[in-house]
C-alpha cells in the first residue's frame, strides 16, 4: 500500500521516466496509479490506465473489475455495453463479478439482467447488506414488490441485529452498513422507536464523511 494521496503524489513524481518504463510491463503498477488518478478526479488518465492494465493482462479479474466500477463510477453509458458483451462470458463464471455486473445493468436501465446478477451474487453473499438493498431497488423496478419489501425488511432486521446500540465511534468500519441502515429508515414506520438511533447515527456519520 502506498498510503495517503500526498504520499502517492511524491512517489509518482520522484519515479519520473521510471513511471513508463513500470507502466509498459506492470499491470498492477497501472492499476494504482489508474485508482489515485481516479481518487483525483482525473478520469481521463484514470481510464487510459485502467485500459492498458487489462490490455496488458486480459484475464486478471481483479483488473477486469476494477475496470468495471469505474465506468460505472463515471456513468460511461457509451461504453459500458460493449464492455459487458466483451466480458460476460468471465463474468458467468466468476463470482467477483457479479455484483459489478449487476449494478453496471442498473446503470444502463437493464433492471431484468440487473435482479438476474442480483440473484446470483445475493446467492454468494448473503450479508452484503448495500448490495442487497440495490438488489431490492431492481427487484421494484421489475414490479416485484413483494419480494423487494421482504429483502429489504430482512436486511433492516439484519442491521437493528447487528447494531442495536453501539455508538459510531465503535462501528465506523462498518460505514457502508450504517448508511444502509439509514437508508432503510425512510422504508419503515416512523413510530419506530429504533428510528431514534438511526437518525443519530446519520447526524454523526455526516460529520464523519466530511473528515
Amino acid at each position: 500500500e502506498l498510503g495517503d494521496t500526498a504520499s502517492q503524489s511524491r512517489v509518482y513524481a520522484e519515479l519520473g521516466v521510471k513511471a513508463n518504463m513500470l507502466a509498459a510491463t506492470e499491470p498492477r503498477f497501472l492499476l494504482m496509479r489508474a485508482q489515485f488518478y481516479q481518487r483525483q478526479k482525473m478520469p481521463r488518465l484514470a481510464w487510459a490506465d485502467f485500459q492498458q492494465a487489462l490490455k496488458q493482462a486480459p484475464g486478471d479479474v481483479d483488473i477486469l473489475q476494477a475496470n468495471l466500477w469505474f465506468l460505472i463510477d463515471e456513468q460511461r453509458v457509451e461504453v459500458l455495453p460493449r464492455f459487458l458483451r466483451e466480458h460476460g462470458s468471465a463474468a458467468a463464471k466468476d463470482a467477483r463479478l457479479w455484483a459489478a455486473y449487476a449494478a453496471a445493468s442498473q446503470v444502463l436501465e437493464r433492471h431484468r439482467d440487473a435482479v438476474s446478477w442480483y440473484a446470483k451474487a445475493a446467492a454468494h453473499r448473503p450479508s452484503d447488506f448495500p448490495m442487497l438493498l440495490n438488489y431490492a431497488d431492481a427487484l421494484e423496478r421489475v414490479e416485484q414488490t413483494g419480494m423487494a419489501d421482504r429483502m429489504r425488511r430482512h436486511v433492516w432486521a439484519q442491521l437493528k441485529e447487528k447494531f442495536p446500540n453501539a455508538p459510531v465511534s465503535q462501528v465506523v468500519a462498518n460505514k457502508p452498513e450504517l448508511l444502509a441502515l439509514a437508508r432503510l429508515s425512510l422504508v419503515n414506520q416512523p413510530g419506530d422507536p429504533s428510528l431514534a438511533l438511526v437518525r443519530q447515527w446519520v447526524s454523526q456519520m455526516r460529520g464523519l464523511s466530511d473528515a
